[in-house]
């Protein structure tokens, strides 16, 4: 057995979130590394305790592996338990945050693949008032998210940070009904769900993208948006990110080169969450920025692109929350 997960793909994931599945029974089978190769650990169904864990990180095994093909088996276990774990006051908040980000991550990642919203619509609806509810009674989290999400830049985890500035920003701003915080939370993730139809060489290129690549890539709002639309009672505001987030003020944006008030609000907002995620996320192209520079650089550098007065608010949640830390 042990040659044949060898020669399979593997997923490592922190020992830590195997506390997070279901009285602790493990929905798969685990593997540990060792010096030649994977062995099996603990196997679908068994237990795994508490004296398992400090044992493997007083060994200094701080990871567990679990076969890609099982990944959806691992999401359903750690789903099933996310809202005690994200009410549990034991766990510090900027693990908890790791948590919410790594589920959503995993959910968005499948329904990306898999293209179907629709299927996964209970699951979603249960990450996102998930998320709602932790980010609403936690004050502290935007710089818990930021030291996560320096990282290398891909679609799935920009979408999720999206989806939290989002929800973040809402709050700010004065929304506080979790209805509509929940829109703001999937608007946030299914923003860029069209980026599913353009090729990764395309959205992982290194240098700027030809005439023919940036045509292709101007059109992914509008393939977000024919996908999100197939979706019955899915709330237009979330079409609506998806559809005008890449549209500017003054008229510059894509695909229709709308301007001020014709840009619904959400759009707008969307906007500015999504360019910050970019700006503080390493990519192909250029380093992360810190929250300063990035904020500065939006200052500087998007006078007439975004909404002044919501960029505004945007730089003060950030100047608040440095404050309150």
């Amino acid at each position: 057995m042990n040659d044949d997960i060898n020669n399979k793909e593997l997923i490592a994931k922190h020992v830590f979130f195997f506390e997070q599945v279901e009285e602790r029974v493990l929905p798969l089978n685990t593997f540990l590394f060792e010096v030649d190769g994977f062995k099996v650990y603990l196997k679908k169904g068994e237990v795994f305790s508490k004296d398992k864990e400090e044992h493997l990180l007083n060994k200094g095994q701080k990871y567990l592996f679990i076969l890609k093909d099982e990944l959806r088996d691992y999401n359903f276990g750690v789903e099933k338990k996310l809202t005690k774990t994200l009410s549990n006051d034991n766990i510090p908040v900027e693990k908890r945050t790791e948590i919410l980000r790594n589920a959503s991550i995993s959910m968005v990642e499948e329904v990306f693949n898999s293209m179907d919203v629709l299927k996964n619509r209970e699951r979603i609806n249960n990450l996102t008032e998930n998320m709602v509810s932790f980010l609403t009674s936690n004050n502290s989290v935007l710089f818990n998210l930021l030291s996560l999400s320096s990282h290398d830049f891909y679609t799935y985890r920009h979408s999720v940070d999206v989806s939290i500035y989002n929800v973040m920003f809402a709050k700010f701003i004065g929304i506080t009904n979790k209805k509509q915080l929940n829109i703001y939370a999937q608007a946030g993730l299914f923003h860029d769900l069209g980026k599913s139809k353009v090729s990764d060489k395309i959205i992982n290129k290194k240098g700027p993208l030809d005439d023919d690549e940036w045509k292709i890539m101007k059109a992914h709002p509008k393939y977000s948006a024919d996908i999100l639309k197939e979706i019955y009672g899915l709330h237009q505001n979330i079409i609506d990110a998806a559809l005008y987030h890449h549209e500017k003020i003054d008229g510059t944006g894509y695909p229709f080169g709308l301007s001020g008030d014709k840009i619904p609000f959400i759009g707008k907002l969307t906007a500015i969450s999504d360019i910050f995620s970019a700006l503080t996320t390493h990519r192909s192209y250029s380093k992360a920025r810190t929250i300063y520079e990035a904020l500065n650089f939006m200052t500087e550098n998007l006078k007439g692109k975004v909404d002044k007065q919501l960029l505004k608010k945007f730089i003060q949640m950030f100047q608040n929350e440095n404050e309150n830390r």
